[in-house]
């Protein structure tokens, strides 16, 4: 066990190198406040750090003075709600990004403003209406994520919150007609980000079904799907099938035990066809309930890897080392990969010699 936490404590330590540094993550490092901390939940004396002088009290004097836009000296910090409320992070990203799209009623592309990479390639993804993590935004290139004054502070190059809040703000507030209707929009998405259920919580169904259409049987002496076992095959990988119960979900796979998705328009659950044509990676348990699968496309679509959404409000990242609870049972050397598949490969030469684990992607650090 003691191996395994230096191991992992190690990689905690390169990742935090590699951006602050910069390194192969070109994350600049005036970002690294808004990539690491949520400003909710905090106290004063952290707030008064974030901010700045912009925050405090400011010294009596005979003249009063008025408090910049978006802040309270009596609260002596930023009101982030009213911020948020009154400037949609969709309306927001729209004027200031390259290559904004809205891709439904929840989430919209763009290219990142952090690592520019350009209008052809967006990366972004901003969340918002009934999302449960709306308002919010992340690149899957380099990971920076935030707010609405994050993006702002991204996008025009600001270092400081008050230039983003300024810009925002442009000097005024909005006219009350304007902020009833926005607060009436913000209760309403919580209402309904509130509706969805927790999903996906058991996919041992699932895991078993895959795996059934891709192992060898005497009625199906090739499987059920040769050009996956192919695949694997030529990764040298086919021994993974069974050590590891690979699957596979191809057309006719049934509809019932697919990962469910939530439609935000409808409210109500459907099955996620996304999952079809991927090799099924479980996330097998000791007991062998199979919470968590990652699936891989073996046809060029995007994502390249699908994990099903947990649903819920705000549930956080469903991502885990591959294998963990396995490994932090048993003594022995540990090798510790990045992705699934080199995990694997090293279990199948190595299998009596080392301990195989694998982190699936950098939200393990979250």
């Amino acid at each position: 066990m003691g191996t395994i936490l230096e191991s992992w404590k190690g990689l905690v330590g390169l990742s935090t190198k590699l951006l602050r540094a910069g390194g192969t993550n070109p994350l600049e490092p005036r970002y690294e406040r808004d990539v690491e901390i949520e400003y909710e939940g905090l106290d004063d004396d952290v707030l008064s750090v974030l901010v700045g002088d912009f925050t405090a009290t400011p010294a009596r004097s005979s003249t009063p003075v008025a408090p910049p836009h978006g802040v309270s000296f009596e609260r002596g910090k930023v009101d982030f709600e009213r911020i948020r409320r009154e400037h949609p992070i969709e309306e927001v990203a729209s004027r200031i990004l390259d290559g904004y799209q809205q891709k439904g009623p929840t989430t919209s592309v763009a290219a990142c403003p952090v690592h520019g990479d350009g209008a052809s390639h967006p990366n972004l993804h901003i969340h918002h209406g009934p999302h449960p993590r709306s308002g919010t935004w992340i690149c899957s290139s380099c990971k920076a994520h935030g707010d609405v004054l994050d993006l702002v502070k991204a996008a025009m190059g600001f270092s400081e919150t008050r230039q983003a809040l300024d810009f925002l703000d442009g000097g005024q507030r909005l006219p009350p007609e304007r902020q009833a209707e926005l607060a009436k929009r913000a209760e309403e998405n919580v209402r309904r980000a509130a509706s969805v259920p927790r999903l996906n919580l058991d996919l041992t169904d699932f895991a078993k079904a895959a795996y059934e259409r891709l192992r060898k049987t005497a009625q199906h002496p090739a499987s059920q799907s040769p050009q996956a076992r192919q695949y694997l095959a030529e990764r040298g990988l086919e021994a993974a099938i069974a050590r590891y119960g690979l699957g596979y979900v191809a057309r006719g796979f049934p509809a019932e035990l697919l990962p469910q998705g939530w439609d935000y328009e409808k409210e109500e659950l459907y099955p996620a066809f996304g999952f079809l044509d991927r090799v099924i990676i479980p996330y097998r348990q000791p007991d062998g309930s199979v919470p968590v699968v990652n699936a891989r496309t073996l046809t060029g679509k995007k994502p390249k890897y699908l994990k099903p959404s947990a649903g819920g409000i705000a549930p956080g990242s469903n991502a885990r080392p591959f294998r963990i609870e396995a490994v932090t049972q048993q003594d022995g050397v540990i090798v510790i990969t990045e992705g699934e598949f080199d995990c694997m490969s090293i279990g199948v030469a190595a299998s009596d010699l080392v301990l195989e684990m694998a982190i699936p992607g950098v939200n393990c650090f979250n």
